[in-house]
C-alpha cells in the first residue's frame, strides 16, 4: 500500500499566464505486498478549486498511519514536505480564469508578476480577493491597469492600504467609480495625492461625502480644478477646515458658488488668502462676511472691492476693516462710502485714508464728519 502520500505545489507566472503544477511523489511500494502503482492522476484545470481546498487541508500529511498493532519502521516514517505554493494542475490557467480566491492566495512574487495586461484582463470579481498587503504591493503600471469596475470591487481595507505615493497613478475614471464607503476610507495621505483630473472626475455626491479632514487633506493643484459644481456641494464644515492658501487656490467661479453659510464658514485666518479677483467675483455675496472676516481681508485683496460691494456693507462690516489695509480701497470705493458710515469710520481708518482717497471724498461726506475728523484727514 503506498506510503506517505502528499501534494507539492509549484506555480510560476509568465507572460500573462500562471503555469501550474502539480507533483505528486511516487508511491513508495509496500515491502509485504506484491500491489502495483496506482496511476497518477490526471489533474484539469476545471478541477483547480477542488484541488486548491484539498491541498491546502491536506498537504504534508501522511494519507495513511501506523496500524496501533505495528511498530513503525524507518522507512514507515512520514516524511516532512514544503507546504504547498499555491495552485494544482499540469495544465496553463489563463489569468483571466482567475476567481477572488485564487487571487487571495497570490504570493508577492507572483503578484509582482502580473503584467498590467494581466490585471486588466482578470475578471473584475476576481479583486474581490485582494488583501491589504496585495495592496500595498501594487505598482504605479498595475494600479494604472485597473478598471473602474476592478477598482470597485476591492475591499474597502484593501482601497485604504494603497500607497499613497502611487495614488495617482489609478486612472481618474476608475476612482470616480468608487462608492461612498471606498471614497470615505480613502486616507488622508492618498487624498493629499490626488490630481487635479481625478478630483474633477468625482460627482459633486462624491465631493460632499468627503469628511473635512479629507478635504483639509487636498493639495492646492487639485483645489484649483475644484468645479464650480463640486465646490457648492461642499458642506460649512468641510470649507471650515481650508486654509489661505487653499482659499487662494480656488478660482473666482469656484468661491463665489459657495453658499453663504459656506462663505461665512471660512475661518478668518484663511481670509486672508483672498485675491482681488475673488473678492470682486462675490459680488453681493462678500455680504455674506462676518465683520472677523472682513477684518482679516488683505488691502491687495481690498483692491478688488467695488462700490457697490462696499455700499452694501453695513455699519459694523465697513468699521471693521483693518485700517492697514483700508489703503487698498480703490479711491472711488472709499468716495462711495455712504456718508452717514463714513463719519462713523474709527480714527485710525480716517488717519489711514491715503491722499488720493481723501481727494475723493465728496462734499456731502466731509460736511458729515467732525473737526477732529477732518483733521485726520489732513495729517
Amino acid at each position: 500500500m503506498p506510503k506517505n502520500i502528499g501534494s507539492h505545489l509549484v506555480a510560476t507566472i509568465a507572460s500573462g499566464v500562471i503555469a501550474l503544477t502539480v507533483i505528486f511523489p511516487a508511491f513508495a511500494e509496500d515491502s509485504n505486498s506484491n500491489e502495483a502503482h496506482s496511476p497518477e492522476p490526471s489533474v484539469s484545470a476545471s478541477s483547480m478549486p477542488e484541488i486548491i481546498s484539498g491541498v491546502l487541508s491536506e498537504a504534508g500529511s501522511p494519507s495513511e498511519t501506523a496500524r496501533p498493532s505495528e511498530t513503525p519502521s524507518a522507512s514507515d516514517t512520514p516524511v516532512a514536505t514544503e507546504p504547498p505554493v499555491l495552485f494544482s494542475s499540469t495544465d496553463t490557467v489563463d489569468a483571466r480564469e482567475l476567481d477572488s480566491s485564487q487571487v487571495t492566495l497570490l504570493t508577492a512574487d507572483q503578484l509582482a508578476a502580473l503584467t498590467p495586461a494581466d490585471l486588466a484582463a482578470m475578471p473584475a470579481s476576481a479583486f474581490e480577493g485582494f488583501t491589504a498587503t496585495q495592496a500595498a504591493a501594487l505598482t504605479a503600471e498595475q494600479l494604472a491597469a485597473l478598471s473602474p469596475e476592478a477598482i470597485g470591487n476591492i475591499p474597502l481595507a484593501s482601497i485604504s492600504a494603497i500607497d499613497p505615493a502611487l495614488f495617482a497613478s489609478i486612472p481618474a475614471a476608475s476612482l470616480a467609480a468608487l462608492d461612498s464607503a471606498a471614497l470615505q476610507a480613502l486616507t488622508p495621505d492618498q487624498l493629499a495625492t490626488l490630481s487635479p483630473d481625478q478630483l474633477v472626475a468625482l460627482t459633486t455626491a462624491a465631493v460632499a461625502e468627503l469628511s473635512p479632514q479629507q478635504v483639509g487633506a487636498l493639495s492646492t493643484d487639485a483645489l484649483a480644478a475644484l468645479t464650480p459644481e463640486q465646490a457648492a456641494a461642499l458642506a460649512v464644515d468641510q470649507v471650515a477646515v481650508l486654509d489661505d492658501q487653499d482659499i487662494a487656490a480656488l478660482t473666482p467661479e469656484a468661491l463665489t458658488a459657495l453658499s453663504k453659510d459656506a462663505l461665512a464658514a471660512i475661518d478668518p485666518a484663511a481670509v486672508a488668502g483672498i485675491t482681488p479677483e475673488q473678492l470682486h467675483a462675490l459680488a453681493s455675496d462678500v455680504q455674506a462676511f462676518t465683520t472677523d472676516q472682513i477684518g482679516a481681508l488683505t488691502s491687495d485683496a481690498l483692491s478688488g472691492l467695488t462700490t457697490a460691494q462696499v455700499k452694501s456693507f453695513d455699519l459694523a462690516q465697513v468699521r471693521a476693516i483693518d485700517p492697514a489695509a483700508i489703503t487698498g480701497l480703490g479711491a472711488n470705493v472709499v468716495a462711495a462710502i455712504p456718508a452717514k458710515e463714513l463719519k462713523k469710520l474709527t480714527s485710525a481708518q480716517l488717519d489711514a485714508l491715503t491722499k488720493e482717497q481723501v481727494r475723493a471724498l465728496s462734499k456731502t461726506q466731509l460736511a458729515g464728519l467732525s473737526k477732529s475728523q477732518k483733521k485726520l484727514l489732513n495729517n
